[in-house]
C-alpha cells in the first residue's frame, strides 16, 4: 500500500505519494501555516486530496525540533512555535485515520541516506547539514541515536571559540547564513540583497579578498568535523544542505582536514562525502520512519 510523507518546513510543507517500495508518484509543497487549526487542516487535506480512492498505509512525518517518535510528543517544533509541547499524533489524529509516525527532520535525513543513499551498509555514521543553521543526525550502532530526551544532534549549539568570542555557537561560525553575511560586508552589498553561497565560492575565483574569507570559513567548518570525528568515530561523516551541492566545497574541506590537527591522519581519519539526498531527504526519511514502525508493530 502506499504512504503519504510530509516534510514541515518554516516556510513551506513539501509533500509526496510513494509506493510501497519508496518510489514517489506524486509530489507538491504548500505555505506552512502558523497557527494549529491550519496545520491540522492542511495536512488533513492534503491525506484527502492524494488519498483519492487508493488503500493508504500511513502518514509519514518529518520536522525540526524534539520530537519523540514513540508518543509524538514535541517539546519544540522548531520555527512552529504554536506546536510546542503538544503531541503531533493525537492532534493530528483528530482528522486523520490512518497511523501517523513522525521523526526529528535531520534524524530522516540519516534515514533516507542509511537505506538509500550514501550511507548504505554504514552503521556508524554522522549527517551534518549546513544552511541557515547547522544540524546534525548520529546514526551509532546499526540506529538512530536520539538522546536521553530526543535533543542528540543539536550540535549546532556547540562552541568553540569560547575564549575570543564566548556566546557564539556553531549556528554562528559557520552556517551559510554566516558566510553570505560576511561576504556581503566584505563586498559592501546591502543585506537585503539575495545571495547565495555559489555566488560566494564563484567570487572568491577571482578575488583574494573573498577566498580569504572562504578559507577561513571552511578551516572553522572543518575544525566541527574533526570534533565529530573523535567524538564517535563513525564510517562516514556526510554533508548535506544546499551547499554541499557545490563541487568545491568537498576538496576544500579534504584538503583543509590535513591541517587541523596531525592526528586527523593517524588516528581519526573519517570518509566525508556528500549527502545523495537534499530536496527529497525529509520526505524519503519520513518514508523509511513509518516502514520501521510498521516493522515494529508486527513483531
Amino acid at each position: 500500500m502506499d504512504v503519504i510523507c510530509f516534510d514541515v518546513g518554516g516556510t513551506y510543507i513539501k509533500y509526496a505519494l510513494l509506493s510501497q517500495n519508496g518510489e514517489i508518484l506524486q509530489q507538491a509543497k504548500i505555505a506552512t501555516p502558523y497557527q494549529v487549526e491550519g496545520f491540522q487542516k492542511v495536512i488533513a487535506d492534503v491525506v484527502d486530496e492524494l488519498s483519492n480512492g487508493r488503500r493508504l498505509a500511513a502518514v509519514g512525518i518529518s520536522m525540526p525540533g524534539y520530537i519523540n517518535p514513540h508518543t509524538g510528543y514535541a517539546e519544540r517544533a522548531g520555527a512552529l512555535e504554536y506546536l510546542d509541547n503538544r503531541n503531533l499524533i493525537d492532534l493530528l489524529s483528530e482528522k486523520i485515520t490512518l497511523p501517523i509516525y513522525i521523526e526529528n527532520d535531520a534524524n530522516c535525513a540519516a534515514l533516507a541516506e542509511r537505506y538509500s543513499g550514501n550511507a548504505q551498509g554504514a552503521e556508524n555514521f554522522v549527517v551534518m547539514t549546513i544552511g541557515t543553521g547547522i544540524g546534525t543526525a548520529f546514526y551509532l550502532n546499526g540506529g538512530l541515536y536520539r538522546g536521553a530526551n530526543f535533543k542528540a544532534g543539536e550540535y549546532g549549539h556547540s562552541r568553540i571559540n569560547y575564549q575570543m568570542k564566548p556566546n557564539d555557537t556553531l549556528h554562528d561560525i559557520f552556517t551559510t547564513r554566516i558566510l553570505v553575511k560576511r561576504y556581503k560586508e566584505l563586498m559592501g552589498i546591502n543585506h537585503t540583497v539575495l545571495v547565495n553561497g555559489e555566488e560566494v565560492f564563484e567570487t572568491a575565483k577571482n578575488n583574494p579578498d573573498v577566498e580569504s574569507l572562504v578559507q577561513n570559513w571552511v578551516q572553522w567548518l572543518c575544525v566541527g568535523i574533526y570534533n565529530l570525528a573523535c567524538t564517535f568515530n563513525p564510517e562516514k561523516i556526510l554533508i548535506g544542505g544546499g551547499i554541499s551541492a557545490n563541487p568545491e566545497l568537498l576538496p576544500r574541506i579534504q584538503q583543509q582536514m590535513d591541517l587541523v590537527d596531525e592526528r586527523w591522519t593517524t588516528d581519526f581519519h573519517t570518509v566525508i562525502e556528500p549527502c545523495k539526498y537534499r530536496n527529497n531527504a525529509g520526505i524519503l526519511g519520513a518514508f523509511y520512519c513509518v516502514q520501521q514502525q510498521s516493522e515494529k508493530m508486527k513483531i
